[in-house]
């Protein structure tokens, strides 16, 4: 995996299990839902693709950053907010705008929005700088 996979692995990982997940599982808890909630739980505990994008990334590019080591670079970081913001563009067009809102904290219609585009911009910058990641403009792309 490259810097961009584990960046974005460990960015998606956390938001899907540590914001997501407990967010839509509060508010079905609180309103009664139990039907929902089971339809949410079997959708997000036995969905394979949900397992291995959202939970199974996070240890498998932890440990390709383990066997493989390398020093990344501002490549990285760029790559990674270039993928994001492609993604966002992608979600905001093709999938918000049609009525098919999935994620609660890039809804466009609340007027704070831009706290969460930052703030997942500022999180993949973070994880950058705890995975040793070098700020240094002088730094080959290995």
């Amino acid at each position: 995996m490259t810097g961009v996979s584990i960046i974005n692995a460990l960015l998606i990982g956390f938001i899907w299990w540590v914001t997501i997940v407990p967010t839509l599982t509060g508010i079905l808890i609180a309103k009664g839902k139990k039907k929902e909630l089971k339809e949410f739980c079997e959708f997000n505990f036995c969905n394979f693709f949900l397992l291995n994008i959202h939970l199974a990334n996070m240890p498998l590019g932890y440990l390709s950053m383990v066997l493989l080591p390398r020093q990344f670079t501002l490549w990285d970081l760029w790559g990674t907010y270039i993928i994001c913001w492609t993604y966002f563009v992608f979600y905001l067009v093709c999938v918000d705008s049609k009525g098919l809102p999935m994620y609660i904290i890039l809804c466009p219609r609340t007027h704070f929005c831009f706290i969460s585009y930052f703030g997942i911009l500022g999180a993949m910058t973070l994880i950058y700088y705890l995975l040793g990641g070098s700020f240094d403009t002088n730094t080959v792309y290995n």
